[in-house]
């Protein structure tokens, strides 16, 4: 995540031991400039998954964990806010669940108009009785304190088959006091970004978008917004109008990745899942993965951008030009 304040891409990378470290890097030398511990106080490093994006606001670097591959260990989701310049004290929230409810969307946290966050949380261990706060939308105040949520009126349900909200970040639209979710289980929710309405307290909802990542949204002249969200069955457009949900187009299934909006004429930009081509190790052994994927990601050719994609070596600064 790019901070304009402080002039640093700042990232975060799990440590022999196992920890997480906050690092500030120079994005023109790739030097590192800063460091800090980003291990919630109190938390078990070795059981928390740092998956989600970064979120720099007011500041502050925001750091959302989840759980391991299998949900195993006795993590519990958790932000961590991190000062971007100085020494002073991090700022924590955990979900009050008694386990998991991890904070794992690829798209990490995100920021409502009045400064607060707003993050979705995934399955946790009760599956009946008193609501936890997990499979839910959160909004946090800029300290890490809860606000108020939403929750499906089948949360409990969801929790017993892991089908959360979790599994992708929660979108705050353009245009209006509104908040869109959708994940694991299909539902669609629409709602107030003041106001999240607790169990059931969704403004509109549908179903048939199991979705995972982050979704994009954009205005729409004359009021309203359009939303487009990374379902299993391809990328669905949703136009949201006061407290109308309207489904629009639907992409072909194999066009599924999380979307993003580029360029003048708001083109959106995925990736595609298709088959990598096999490739000859040694002239006389073909080598061929059939369930691996290789990943493409298409942007307008006269559109001129600067990425840093991550991978497991580190990061790389990319300049995409005609």
């Amino acid at each position: 995540m790019y901070d304009p304040g402080t002039g640093q891409v700042f990232v975060v990378a799990t440590q022999a031991g196992v920890r997480h470290v906050l690092y500030g890097i120079d994005p023109a030398t790739g030097q590192i400039r800063t460091r800090r511990d980003a291990d919630a106080p109190g938390s078990q490093p070795a059981t928390q998954l740092q998956r989600g994006a970064l979120l720099v606001s007011g500041a502050t670097v925001f750091v959302a964990y989840g759980g391991n591959f299998g949900d195993c260990g006795p993590y519990l989701g958790r932000v961590v806010g991190i000062p971007t310049t100085g020494t002073n004290p991090t700022t924590t929230f955990t979900v009050p669940t008694t386990r998991e409810g991890g904070i794992w969307a690829a798209s990490g946290p995100a920021t409502l108009a009045d400064g607060s966050l707003v993050i979705s949380t995934g399955n946790g261990e009760a599956v009946a009785g008193a609501w936890d706060h997990s499979d839910s939308v959160l909004r946090l105040s800029p300290e890490l304190r809860l606000l108020d949520g939403f929750a499906p009126t089948g949360w409990a349900q969801e929790n017993s088959v892991d089908a959360d909200l979790g599994a992708t970040g929660a979108l705050p639209l353009p245009e209006g006091n509104r908040v869109l979710v959708a994940g694991k289980g299909g539902g669609i929710y629409l709602l107030d970004a003041g106001h999240r309405g607790g169990v059931g307290g969704s403004i509109a909802q549908d179903q048939g978008c199991p979705s995972y990542g982050g979704a994009a949204a954009a205005p729409v002249s004359g009021g309203g917004s359009v939303a487009y969200l990374p379902c299993t069955s391809g990328i669905l457009q949703v136009r949201v109008a006061g407290d109308r949900l309207v489904r629009g187009w639907q992409a072909p299934p194999q066009i599924s990745g999380s979307p993003i909006i580029v360029g003048r004429h708001g083109v959106v930009a995925t990736t595609r899942r298709r088959p990598l081509r096999p490739r000859r190790r040694h002239r006389s052994r073909p080598s061929h993965h059939p369930n691996r994927r290789q990943h493409t990601l298409r942007l307008p050719r006269r559109q001129r951008q600067r990425v840093i994609p991550t991978h497991r070596r580190g990061i790389t600064a990319v300049r995409i030009a005609p």
